[in-house]
């Protein structure tokens, strides 16, 4: 135990950093537990996508959005997500899944969406980077118009 208080001693940044890093763990950890949204996993998504109909939203930047999502997603910029939003003025009990492209936005929508009242808000961990990754469907509008007219040079040269 004195080498411990003899090392904290001498390497007082360290031991600092340390301390810091711990209550920082500690702290996220527990607000983790008392949010009112769950974060989920890919697998635990598409659980809910097939059998609690729930709303998706996308909160990605409309570039984002029209570059690729997950099919049947509403795009709704941040800025958009208040009271008032005609998509968000449904039931509050409905299941919503967040989601943005790296999970930066979504945690935060999903506390204003919590806070206005909705009871089923579920973020998708990893946005839609780790849904692309674990290899799930995403529609791509842009993708399906130009890969038809790729074909249709192949086979006519």
């Amino acid at each position: 135990m004195q080498q411990v208080f003899e090392f904290a001693g001498n390497h007082m940044v360290l031991t600092g950093a340390l301390v810091v890093a711990v209550i920082a763990l500690v702290f996220h950890e527990i607000s983790r537990l008392f949010r009112a949204w769950q974060e989920v996993s890919t697998l635990e998504a598409v659980r809910i996508l097939n059998q609690d109909d729930p709303l998706v939203i996308d909160v990605s930047s409309g570039t984002d959005f029209a570059r690729a999502h997950i099919r049947g997603a509403v795009h709704i910029p941040p800025s958009q997500v208040q009271s008032g939003n005609q998509t968000l003025s449904g039931d509050k009990e409905r299941p919503l899944l967040v989601y943005c492209r790296s999970n930066q936005v979504a945690p935060q929508m999903a506390g204003r969406l919590t806070k206005m009242g909705f009871t089923k808000v579920h973020v998708l961990g990893g946005g839609l980077t780790r849904w692309i990754n674990d290899k799930q469907p995403v529609a791509r509008p842009g993708a399906s118009a130009g890969a038809g007219k790729k074909n249709k040079k192949r086979k006519s040269g």
